[in-house]
């Protein structure tokens, strides 16, 4: 597993040349997202889908490594443009989901607390 996540890390830690867009782009033209990343929206080390069928809410759901399993989550972010001009777009989001991990070492007597 070390393996993996030193595989991982080099992956994401050797980008060197970002390049981005010479037109702005709309938020309001945004349809889907793909990302790689650490943290609860992807699932520990991992990656996540954002997709958004209307303009102000978007479905999203995200599969990773969590250090002791497999972390996931899943839910709806809704977005809300202040005006055409505005550089903030504020937004909300509601998320359900396996985010976190306990991993717990030679402690046979209280690992039914951890499974159950």
């Amino acid at each position: 597993m070390r393996k993996l996540m030193l595989l991982f890390a080099l992956v994401v830690f050797s980008v060197y040349n970002i390049y981005a867009q010479t037109e702005p782009v709309d938020p309001k033209m945004e349809r889907f997202n793909v990302g790689l990343g650490i943290g609860f929206d992807y699932g520990g080390f991992g990656g996540n889908l954002l997709f958004y069928p209307q303009k102000n809410v978007g479905l999203f759901g995200g599969v990773g490594y969590a250090l002791a399993g497999l972390g996931y989550n899943a839910g709806v972010k809704g977005r809300f443009f202040l005006n055409e001009k505005s550089p903030v777009t504020p937004f909300v989001m509601a998320m359900y989901g396996y985010n976190s991990a306990i991993k717990v070492r030679a402690l046979l007597s209280i690992i039914n607390y951890f499974t159950e």
